[in-house]
């Protein structure tokens, strides 16, 4: 990025493979739908103009997996079991500073059990919580019975486009 800003590049936005992007300067972007299979196919579309100088990343269930007997069996393994994570989280998307930090923490979100009946005591939430950093800003998709939308962020600042959703406040 550094290389990038010394040459006059300040705006868009750099690909870092296929999870991790950093943002010079953007008025909006969109997150990609975990579930639809169209090419751009998005389910949160950001318009906030502070999109500057940002790193973002997404880890899902929905790029590298395989079905057995209508089960998705995901790239990321639990690490205690030794088996494709089952906890109905199909996406997270971090927004912060540190790209290293958020490209290691997306993927520990999708690990982290969440139960939409006892919200405020679920394994991610208060994984998120005992982060304590504010700067961060989450998008995670939880898809079992219900489907639910979990943020931070400002809601004038992103919009749904998928209403089957549920939002809740991290």
């Amino acid at each position: 990025a550094c290389i990038l800003k010394e040459n006059g590049i300040c705006d868009g936005y750099l690909s870092l493979g296929s999870s991790s992007l950093y943002i010079f300067s953007v008025n909006s972007i969109s997150i990609r739908h975990p579930r639809r299979t169209a090419e751009l196919s998005e389910i949160i579309k950001i318009k906030d103009s502070s999109l500057k100088n940002v790193n973002i990343s997404t880890s899902g269930d929905y790029e590298r997996y395989y079905e057995i007997d209508n089960t998705r069996y995901c790239h990321i393994i639990d690490g205690t079991t030794g088996v494709p994570t089952q906890t109905g989280i199909i996406s997270a998307t971090v927004i912060g500073d540190d790209g290293v930090f958020l490209d290691a923490l997306s993927t520990t979100l999708m690990l982290l059990n969440y139960n939409p009946n006892d919200h405020e005591n679920s394994e991610l939430i208060q994984y998120i919580k005992s982060l304590k950093q504010e700067n961060l800003k989450y998008f995670i998709c939880y898809g079992n019975e219900e489907k639910i939308l979990l943020t931070n962020y400002d809601t004038d600042k992103y919009t749904l486009l998928d209403d089957s959703y549920i939002i809740k406040n991290i």
